[in-house]
């Protein structure tokens, strides 16, 4: 584990568990980055006949484990340590950063969940169990900037129209261009999708997902909604409008690939645009 690096990033700081200049050594075994989390599925038995069924499988939180030595020469400098670590840990909403070997860095959200670290008669060494939860069983793309990919959709230009509602399989006709959205991952994702005004009854359409999204509002230069499909909620300049959800729509997610994306508004003429906020996903590295 010599090139692994595992970061715990707090409010105001962060620390790297790997890092032999500070005293942090990241010891095997490194639990819960690779491989999938645990899988549930409702089952049962056939009533009157042989067999059973099994319905689709959900993945539950990505439990992770990390052992971390702090040792130095110096009791003081080991004591200073501990300190600086468990005021990180007291925070409990973390984010990890994760680097491989190969050098691949992805991210996730984590809680602590336990983080024991016996006192032993040496005092130039302590070893911490650090035991994380991660609601979301999904690791992410980590960029530079640790910041989300960002894809603009200007209201889409086309000539040939088409009905608002609609019905899949949808066909474009007539000018402009789809825009198309990246996952680089092996996932589906689920993006945080800004709308700015102006726009009347705007859509969302992934052609590549056959999902749409309809709010039945008429957005102001100045108003913004935001939809975060994670959570499922929809807010207009901060408040609740979920009921501005038109009946059919759903939330839209980014699949694995590249996904053919696009805005429109009734009023063909607004100069309105979405913001795609999102991550490339991965269930296993």
């Amino acid at each position: 584990m010599k090139n692994t690096q595992l970061w715990l990033i707090g409010a105001n700081t962060q620390i790297n568990l790997q890092n032999p200049s500070e005293s942090f050594y990241l010891k095997p075994p490194l639990e819960g980055l690779t491989g999938l989390p645990d899988i549930r599925v409702a089952q049962g038995n056939n009533v009157g006949k042989d067999g059973g069924w099994t319905g689709n499988p959900l993945f539950e939180a990505r439990f992770i484990s990390a052992v971390v030595q702090i040792a130095n020469e110096s009791v003081a400098v080991v004591e200073q340590r501990r300190r600086e670590l468990a005021t990180l840990l007291a925070e409990h909403n973390l984010t990890l950063k994760y680097v491989t070997e190969g050098g691949s860095i992805y991210t996730t959200k984590v809680k602590v969940l336990r983080a024991p670290a016996p006192l032993e008669q040496l005092l130039t060494r302590v070893v911490y169990k650090i035991n994380l939860k991660a609601d979301d069983p999904l690791l992410y793309d980590y960029d530079s900037s640790g910041g989300p990919l960002v894809a603009t959709l200007p209201v889409y230009q086309a000539n040939g129209g088409f009905e608002i509602p609609f019905e899949f399989p949808l066909i474009i006709e007539g000018g402009g261009e789809i825009s198309t959205v990246d996952n680089a991952g092996t996932s589906t994702v689920a993006p945080i999708i800004t709308l700015y005004g102006p726009l009347h009854d705007p859509i969302i359409v992934n052609q590549t997902t056959n999902q749409q999204m309809q709010i039945l509002a008429e957005l102001s230069p100045t108003d913004v909604l935001v939809m975060n499909t994670a959570l499922e909620t929809i807010t207009l300049n901060g408040l609740d409008v979920y009921y501005l959800k038109a009946e059919g729509s759903e939330f839209i997610t980014i699949g694995a690939g590249t996904n053919y994306m696009y805005l429109q508004s009734d009023n063909s003429g607004d100069a309105g645009y979405a913001e795609i906020q999102y991550n490339s996903g991965y269930i296993g590295t």
